[in-house]
């Protein structure tokens, strides 16, 4: 009783920190919110090199300077992973019906009706890389992300309808789906643009959370928890820059080239330089056709009725999806929103929700 009492009176006195670490290929972005009294006194942003997708010795040093700075510290990331994903119910029986593992993964319930989960070896891994920091508290599946935008934005929707919300930035994407406001529908694409950066993240195969290996032909007709990867219609990054430079075009089906029409059809007037433009359309084909199948995916899956999809926020990180919004409102006809987001700080707010100090 003691003990409560002293702890009570030396709270308002006490500082907290929150980091939050959103890795981007070689770097990362760092964001450091400090509390005193439940009241936020400090907000930091900084930079640093992520050598293999590890922390670099100035950022570890950074953070120690912050765990003695400050009387409690909090660590937080997300899961740069496709083996992530969301199911839209919270019953043991329906993971074992959609092939999934539970001794693989660490699931979060989001409310009564839905579970997010992850790979738990793609979380062991991060947990390793960040052993010299004394470990990290906090490692959030990118579903998590967006269900906190969810509840946090107001989109001015009806809980009645389907709604979409895209999380996009230069190195992934991830569309999250809403049905009747429950949580039911998630998949993601990484776009492996840079040959180091990819390296850095985490490949454990997929097999690793389904009882099956997935070839090309499941991923084509994939059920909500399924993954849709960055080969959906191309083998890997390397085709797709042969597609775009290839001068033969008996090489490609219709398809392809119609998919590149569209992307020229839909991308806005841009001032950049050839190789940065090319690499934007490699990037946004990569993206449309993942759209695409996943909203197939949403449409034909048997098992949770799917309304048709009107609306989607594109949560955007980088000040670049206004090429996706245009392609969505015309190809897809579901009329788009943007907002800007800044993840780092995402990821404190997330910490500071779950540690409820």
């Amino acid at each position: 009783m003691i003990a409560k009492i002293i702890a009570k009176s030396l709270f308002p006195l006490l500082r907290v920190a929150y980091v939050g670490i959103y890795p981007k290929g070689r770097v990362c972005d760092l964001a450091v919110k400090i509390y005193q009294n439940r009241k936020l006194i400090k907000e930091e942003r900084r930079e640093f090199e992520m050598p293999r997708g590890a922390p670099s010795q100035a950022m570890v040093e950074y953070i120690l300077r912050l765990e003695k700075r400050y009387t409690y510290l909090y660590v937080a990331t997300s899961l740069a992973s496709i083996n992530q994903g969301v199911i839209p119910s919270t019953d043991t029986d329906f993971f074992r019906k959609m092939q999934i593992e539970t001794e693989n993964i660490v699931s979060i319930r989001t409310g009564e009706r839905s579970t997010i989960y992850g790979s738990i070896f793609d979380i062991d891994e991060i947990r390793e890389k960040y052993e010299e920091v004394y470990g990290i508290d906090y490692i959030f599946p990118t579903e998590s992300l967006i269900d906190f935008s969810r509840r946090n934005i107001n989109l001015n929707l009806r809980e009645d309808e389907a709604f979409a919300i895209l999380l996009y930035d230069k190195n992934s994407a991830t569309l999250a789906i809403y049905q009747d406001d429950i949580f039911t529908y998630s998949s993601h694409i990484i776009f492996d643009e840079d040959e180091d950066a990819s390296e850095n993240l985490p490949r454990n195969d997929i097999s690793d959370i389904f009882e099956s290996e997935l070839g090309d032909d499941i991923l084509e007709s994939a059920e909500p928890i399924m993954t849709a990867s960055a080969t959906d219609d191309f083998g890997s990054i390397e085709d797709l820059n042969d597609f775009i430079a290839s001068d033969d075009s008996s090489n490609f089906d219709n398809s392809a080239a119609n998919e590149l029409a569209v992307i020229e059809d839909t991308l806005p007037e841009m001032d950049l330089a050839d190789d940065a433009r090319q690499s934007n359309i490699r990037r946004d084909m990569l993206l449309f056709s993942f759209l695409k199948n996943s909203f197939s995916d949403f449409y034909k899956n048997e098992n949770f009725y799917s309304d048709f999809v009107e609306k989607i926020a594109i949560l955007d990180t980088e000040n670049f999806a206004k090429s996706v919004a245009e392609f969505v409102k015309k190809e897809l006809a579901i009329e788009p929103i943007i907002l800007p987001i800044e993840i780092p700080t995402m990821l404190c707010d997330l910490a500071y929700e779950e540690a409820a100090l």
